[in-house]
């Protein structure tokens, strides 16, 4: 989630990478939307992974405030230029 934790002791936030930008669809946040945030999104709507804060986000490129088969099927007509944009 963009975080780094000292975790040495009692946990204290050290850095906090999260702000807020991001590009709709980059569910991995290297600044594209691509297969490997195509991948991300499909392990969280089967519920392998949960993407939250900006990750979250990007990914809803729905804008229904929920990431799942619709914003994977939007993705996915993305990457395959079916359409072009998010």
């Amino acid at each position: 989630d963009g975080t780094v934790w000292d975790i040495s002791g009692v946990p204290q936030l050290m850095l906090d990478l999260d702000t807020g930008m991001y590009v709709r669809g980059d569910a991995n946040g290297d600044g594209v939307a691509g297969i490997d945030d195509l991948r991300l999104v499909l392990r969280h709507v089967c519920k392998k992974t949960e993407l939250m804060g900006t990750a979250f986000k990007a990914a809803d490129v729905t804008d229904d405030g929920d990431v799942d088969i619709q914003d994977l099927r939007k993705i996915l007509r993305f990457v395959c230029k079916k359409i072009t944009e998010l």
